[in-house]
C-alpha cells in the first residue's frame, strides 16, 4: 500500500512517536511510506529521522513569529504541497495524528482522490477551541472520512458522547510499547554518572515525571505535592522530564521554594531509558489523556506508577495492581499516594513487576502495527 502519515506538528511527543513508530514498522511490512509534518516546532525533524531512520517532509505551513499574511502564504503553500504529495506519490491510505491534521488532511486528499482517510483521536480536546472541536466533529462524521481511530476506550468513550463522533466510524487501537529498550539496567557506575549528572545525591529516592511541559500534564500540582513530600523525606528527589511553554515558569517556582536541590527540572533529555532505570517511581498527574506512551515506558521500566483517572490511565495502570489511580487536581491524594510508596519497597517492586508484565502481554508494537495494517486492508476492500 502506498500510505500517508500526516501530523500537525514535529515535537517530542507521544503522538510523534506512535506516528514514527508505526511508519517504520509499515514500512518494514513491505509497504510505500510517506511522513509528513505541517510545520516543525524547532529544529526536531533532523533528530527524529536520524533515530527513526525515516524521511520527514516539513510543509512548513507555519513559522514561528511571523506576521499573521506571511503565515497564511506558508499555510496555503503547505497546503498545495500536501495536495501535490498526496497525487504524485499515487496514495491509497491518509492516516492522520492531530486535531489540525484532521481537519486538513481528509479535505486535500479528498481533492487528490485518495481512497482511504482515516483520522485519530489521541486525547479529548478539552484545550481546544470550540471551533476546533465543531469542526473536528463535522469533519469525522461526513463522507470525508472513512474510519477514526482512538488510542483508548476512554477517548472512544469521550469521542461518542462529547465530541458526538458517529461510533461506527471509531474503533479503538491501544498504543504499542518497546518493551526492550525501556526494561534496561545500569551497572553501579553508570547510574553514579548519571545521578551525578543530574545533581542527584546517591543516596535519594527519585520520584520522576516524562511529559511535555505543558498545563494538561499537572506539573503544578506534583510540583506542591512535592515540596510537602520534601519537608518530611529530605532524602526525596523530584526530577520533571520535558520541554515546553511552562519551562521558565517551573524553574521560578522552584527557585522560589528553596528546593532546588529537590527538584530538577531537567528539561528534554534523549536517555529516557536510563533515567527510568535510576528512578523509583513514576507520577502522571495529567488532567486529560489520551493513552500516554510515557506510562508504558515506566511500566516497561518496572516503575510503581501513579496517575490520575483520566481518559485512558485507568486502562493502562490498574488500581492497586501495577499502580494507584488518583482523582485530577487532587494534591492531597497525590502527596498521600507518593508517600505510600516511599514507605513501602515490597509495595513499589509488586506494582512494577505487574506492570511490567501487563505492558508486555497487552500493549505490544506488533499487535499495534498489525491493527493498523488490517484496518487499511479491510478499508481498501471495501468492507
Amino acid at each position: 500500500m502506498n500510505i500517508f502519515l500526516l501530523n500537525t506538528l514535529m515535537e517530542p511527543g507521544g503522538a510523534q512517536k506512535a506516528m514514527l513508530s508505526l511508519a517504520k514498522g509499515l514500512e518494514g511490512k513491505g509497504n510505500n511510506i510517506t511522513v509528513a509534518t505541517m510545520y516543525d516546532k524547532d529544529t526536531f525533524i533532523p533528530q527524529f529521522e536520524k533515530k527513526y531512520e525515516l524521511k520527514i517532509i516539513d510543509l512548513g505551513m507555519k513559522v514561528a513569529n511571523a506576521g499573521k499574511l506571511y503565515n497564511l502564504y506558508n499555510f496555503l503553500r503547505g497546503t498545495y504541497r500536501l495536495y501535490k504529495l498526496l497525487v504524485k506519490n499515487k496514495i491509497d491510505v491518509l492516516q492522520t495524528f492531530s486535531h489540525y491534521s484532521n481537519i486538513i488532511g481528509p479535505c486535500i486528499a479528498f481533492l487528490a482522490r485518495v481512497k482511504i482517510k482515516i483520522v485519530s483521536q489521541r486525547m479529548s480536546l478539552i484545550g481546544q477551541s470550540k471551533t476546533v472541536r465543531v469542526i473536528n466533529r463535522i469533519i469525522t462524521n461526513s463522507f470525508l472520512v472513512n474510519k477514526m481511530t482512538s488510542v483508548s476506550e476512554g477517548t472512544r468513550k469521550y469521542s461518542i458522547e462529547d465530541q458526538k463522533i458517529n461510533p461506527k466510524k471509531i474503533l479503538t487501537i491501544p498504543n504499542g510499547i518497546d518493551i526492550d529498550k525501556y526494561s534496561v539496567s545500569l551497572n553501579d557506575n553508570e547510574s553514579n554518572i548519571l545521578m551525578n549528572d543530574l545533581k542527584i545525591p546517591h543516596e535519594n529516592k527519585i520520584i520522576v515525571t516524562v511529559a511535555r511541559l505543558h498545563p494538561q500534564k499537572g506539573h503544578v500540582y506534583l510540583l506542591n505535592a512535592a515540596k510537602e513530600i520534601i519537608r518530611e523525606n529530605h532524602y526525596t528527589s523530584f526530577l520533571f522530564i520535558g520541554d515546553g511553554e511552562l519551562k521558565e515558569e517551573l524553574i521560578r517556582k522552584v527557585d522560589e521554594s528553596g528546593l532546588n536541590k529537590n527538584i530538577i527540572i531537567a528539561g528534554a533529555r534523549d536517555d529516557i531509558p536510563s533515567i527510568l532505570a535510576i528512578s523509583d517511581i513514576f507520577v502522571l498527574p495529567t488532567l486529560w489523556e489520551g493513552m500516554p506512551n510515557s506510562i508504558l515506558e515506566a511500566m516497561s521500566a518496572s516503575l510503581p506508577v501513579i496517575a490520575t483517572n483520566v481518559d485512558g490511565c485507568p486502562e493502562v495502570v490498574l488500581h492497586e495492581v501495577t499502580g494507584l489511580i488518583i482523582k485530577q487536581k487532587n494534591e492531597k491524594e497525590l502527596i498521600g499516594s507518593i508517600n505510600k510508596l516511599l514507605k513501602d519497597e515490597q509495595l513499589c517492586s509488586s506494582f512494577g513487576k505487574a506492570g511490567f508484565a501487563r505492558a508486555k502481554d497487552r500493549f505490544s508494537p506488533e499487535s499495534t502495527l498489525n491493527q493498523y495494517e488490517n484496518l487499511y486492508i479491510q478499508e481498501l476492500n471495501g468492507r
